[in-house]
């Protein structure tokens, strides 16, 4: 039986790092994106919990970094399979969020 997972994942104000979230298993995901400051949005992934093995998840074609712009509206951004070989992650910003600000992953388990 298929059912939704939630995580969230908060960026403190002044931080461009959100707090791990737990995502083994997760598979047909996605990611809501509150308003925030114009910026560039990238999901770190990792092995483990710790900060200094997380790393951009890379375009599988090669082309860069995924990322999503966010601005002064909500963004819902489809994930698909992206981060499903690794069981945490973590949200980055381009530029220090000026608020909390509160992420939600949502996927298939």
């Amino acid at each position: 039986m298929t059912s939704t997972f939630l995580q969230h994942a908060v960026i403190a104000s002044g931080d461009l790092v959100s707090s791990v979230m737990g995502i083994d298993r997760a598979r047909a995901s996605g990611m809501w994106i509150p308003n925030s400051e114009t910026s560039q949005v990238f999901l770190q992934v990792s092995w483990d919990t710790t900060s200094v093995n997380f790393a951009r998840v890379q375009l599988s074609a090669g082309g860069g970094d995924w990322s999503v712009a966010s601005n002064t509206t909500a963004v819902a951004a489809r994930l698909g399979d992206v981060a499903a070989p690794f069981p945490f992650a973590r949200v980055q910003l381009g530029a220090a969020a000026t608020d909390i600000r509160t992420f939600v992953f949502s996927s298939k388990v």
